[in-house]
This record gives structure tokens, sequence and C-alpha cells, in this order.
């Protein structure tokens, strides 16, 4: 769910992996990577991002 695209699952839609097939209900199952991922960045990186705000902006010494 890191990097989908490591084993040929989209991680943007319409991507370069992006499904467009008949085959998987057009994809359904395929295409879901670009969800994963998209909750894996926000699990991760939103947080680490708001940390660093707070240590940064709302925690100097005065």
């Amino acid at each position: 769910m890191n990097n989908p695209s490591i084993a040929g699952d989209p991680d943007t839609y319409l991507g370069p992996n992006w499904y467009t097939g008949a085959g998987d209900n057009g994809g359904v199952h395929i295409n879901s990577g670009v969800q994963n991922f998209g909750t894996i960045y926000y699990v991760k990186v939103v947080p680490e991002q708001m940390i660093w705000a707070l240590y940064t902006m709302y925690l100097q010494s005065r």
C-alpha cells in the first residue's frame, strides 16, 4: 500500500497504471490502490506535518 505502482497497481486517478478494461468490473479492485495510497499518505504524512508545525511555530522558546 505504501507504493502500489511497484506491484503495477495505480497510485493516482487516471495515472499510468489506471485500469480501464472490462475485467474486474471496470477495475474496481485493481484501482483501489489509489484510495489505499491516499489513506496511507493521510495517516503518515499529515500528522508528521502537523507535529512539525507544532514544534516550529507554536513551541518556540520566548
